[in-house]
C-alpha cells in the first residue's frame, strides 16, 4: 500500500482542525475535540516550604499525569 502524506505543499506548514472544537483522532480512534486541563499551576518551592508542600506537589503532579494520559488516549496517541 502506498503511504498517503498530509501536506499541501506549503512552507507554512499542515493544521488538523480549525478550532479547538474540531474533532479528530490517531490509530483509528474515536475523534475527539481538542483535550482542556493539565497542569496549570506553577510550583515554587522554598528551603521552608518544600517539606510542607512535597506531598502536595507530588499530588498534583500525579493528577496532572493521569489528566495528560486520558488526553492521549482520547485522542488515540496512547493505548
Amino acid at each position: 500500500m502506498a503511504i498517503k502524506y498530509l501536506d499541501n505543499g506549503n512552507d507554512d506548514g499542515t493544521c488538523l482542525g480549525q478550532s479547538a472544537t474540531e474533532k479528530i483522532s490517531f490509530y483509528g480512534g474515536t475523534p475527539a475535540t481538542q483535550p482542556t486541563g493539565g497542569l496549570s499551576s506553577t510550583l515554587v518551592l522554598t528551603n521552608s516550604s518544600a517539606l510542607s508542600l512535597c506531598a502536595s506537589a507530588i499530588q498534583d503532579l500525579q493528577t496532572a499525569h493521569n489528566a495528560t494520559l486520558t488526553n492521549l488516549r482520547a485522542l488515540g496517541l496512547v493505548a
